[in-house]
């Protein structure tokens, strides 16, 4: 009868002793895993933020466009491309005709909405694999893939064309029109080398709007 005393004793004090250790590892595991729940959350916002940040400096804050540092990136990338398959590559360079106009009349609440409707234009016309980019101010740009000079004038008609018919809409509900020039360089039919895509679009750029703003033209 002693000996079941003392083995019942025994038994009852690892029992306290086991619920003690039970209790105490459940509350460490619950805080483990609240504290690693915790970590992986932040970690993923983390991660989407940077992931954010990072495309947030390839892209133009006021259209959504690729901005001119993302811009020289994939040129560089188109040209590699273009090389290597042997491919046709064009180049647009657009420019908004008179826009100081639009800032000098409205002010630049409303030029900042019409450059993001001329941005939206642009892109919705190009093919949804070129790549549009606004390079600055009233400064557009189109790096048409796989594209040869003759169907890249075509698609700087379009979009001079839907620009020239586009009602743009201020702020106010008000009304104005706009066109745009554009110059159009191709390689290879402009030239052989075409890191001077760019250069020769500038030139037809120039030609475009000496020759009356709200034009087409080409290095020639």
């Amino acid at each position: 009868m002693k000996s079941f005393d003392i083995g019942f004793s025994f038994l009852l004090k690892n029992l306290i002793v086991l619920k003690d250790v039970l209790i105490s590892y459940y509350g460490i595991f619950a805080a483990s895993s609240f504290l690693l729940y915790f970590l992986l959350e932040n970690t993923t916002e983390a991660n989407k933020i940077y992931s954010q940040m990072k495309d947030d400096a390839k892209k133009d804050f006021l259209t959504g466009l690729n901005n001119v540092r993302q811009f020289d990136t994939l040129l560089n990338k188109a040209i590699n491309e273009a090389n290597e398959r042997n491919e046709n590559l064009s180049f647009l360079f657009i420019d908004v005709d008179f826009f100081k106009k639009v800032n000098d009349t409205y002010g630049h609440t409303e030029g900042d909405l019409v450059l993001k409707q001329l941005g939206d234009i642009i892109k919705n016309t190009c093919r949804s694999f070129d790549i549009v980019s606004r390079n600055g101010g009233e400064e557009f740009s189109a790096i048409l893939l796989d594209c040869p000079l003759d169907r890249a004038v075509k698609v700087a008609e379009r979009v001079r064309n839907n620009i020239e018919h586009h009602g743009f809409i201020l702020s106010t509900g008000q009304e104005i029109k706009m066109t745009v020039s554009i110059g159009v360089s191709s390689y290879p039919e402009d030239t052989l080398d075409a890191d001077k895509l760019v250069e020769y679009s500038d030139i037809a750029l120039y030609n475009a709007k000496r020759e009356g703003r709200n034009n087409v033209s080409t290095k020639k």
